[in-house]
């Protein structure tokens, strides 16, 4: 089994089991595998324009992933006041919407309004309009 795979476990249990300094500690060795990786990653792909055009956007999703959540403002090139978290790797565009209900108080994904005709026709109703309202609507 790979190292990473089995420090992510390990963080798992430790929280399942409220045992949050080792939790803490597992999730500190992920963090360090993770950068080790970036890093890596740039020097094995230094002075190759088609390779790193190739790794920028996953690369920059590994750097959003380990700035964490409270110093995302130092990663180079990202903007400052933006709630840049990533919950999602493989939909980035993913957000955490707060529902306000104590069964599912928390929902991911980005708000959609769609509009309908008022009336039901014979066809059935239809779906005159759809947008998606990304960010903080």
């Amino acid at each position: 089994m790979r190292i990473g795979k089995i420090a992510l476990i390990k963080h798992q249990r430790y929280a399942h089991a409220k045992q949050f300094k080792r939790a803490g500690k597992a999730l500190r060795k992920l963090k360090t595998y993770l950068g080790r990786i970036i890093r890596d990653i740039i020097r094995k792909t230094k002075g190759d324009a088609e390779l790193e055009a190739a790794v920028a956007h996953e690369l920059m999703l590994a750097r959003r992933v380990h700035a964490g959540n409270r110093n995302l403002n130092r990663v180079k090139g990202l903007a400052r006041d933006a709630d840049l978290r990533v919950f999602s790797l493989h939909a980035p565009e993913v957000e955490c919407i707060g529902k306000g209900k104590a069964h599912k108080p928390y929902e991911f994904g980005v708000k959609v309004s769609v509009a309908t005709t008022l009336n039901r026709s014979k066809g059935g109703q239809f779906v005159t309009h759809i947008q998606a309202l990304p960010g903080k609507p």
